[in-house]
């Protein structure tokens, strides 16, 4: 493999991509959505007694939601929110997040702000050194929004 400047890779550092499903501690990029599954996930093993996959999603409602309650309560022949409750008491996201249920038997999950300012100071955004500095030209293309789109548009885009 050729890379720029020479035959060698440029040396290699750990740069964590810049995206807000991910959290950031001590360099380690880890996903929110896996964390929050994994604490779910071990309470309600505790509650109901078997692993359940707490299947955490974003929601509009929090910043995270699981309905996995609703499925287990149905085949423990429980109440879905009794269920939700028992999960919420029992599981461990103290300076994580907060839960509480909500509608029929969901799990809603806010992420506690000091937990995201700690991630937020922990995430350390450099430049990548550059060994010969060059110039790009970058032309920006702009149709028309209020006309039909065809693909005369993009007639400056390829030829630019």
């Amino acid at each position: 493999m050729s890379f720029a400047g020479g035959s060698t890779p440029p040396a290699s550092r750990e740069v964590a991509p810049i995206d807000p499903r991910f959290a950031y501690i001590d360099g380690i990029v880890m996903d929110l959505e896996v964390l929050l599954s994994e604490r779910l996930g071990a309470a309600f093993a505790a509650v109901v007694g078997f692993p359940v996959e707490p299947a955490v999603r974003r929601s509009q409602h929090a910043d995270f939601q699981s309905g996995a309650a609703l499925t287990v309560a149905r085949q423990l022949g429980r109440a879905a929110r009794e269920t939700a409750s028992d999960v919420v008491a029992c599981a461990d996201l103290a300076g994580i997040a907060t839960a509480q249920v909500s509608g029929p038997g969901f799990v809603n999950l806010t992420v506690n702000d000091d937990f995201l300012a700690r991630l937020a100071g922990s995430v350390a955004i450099e430049s990548m050194p550059v060994r010969e500095p060059q110039t790009v030209v970058i032309d920006y293309s702009s149709p028309n929004v209020a006309k039909e789109m065809h693909v005369g548009h993009i007639r400056s885009t390829v030829l630019g």
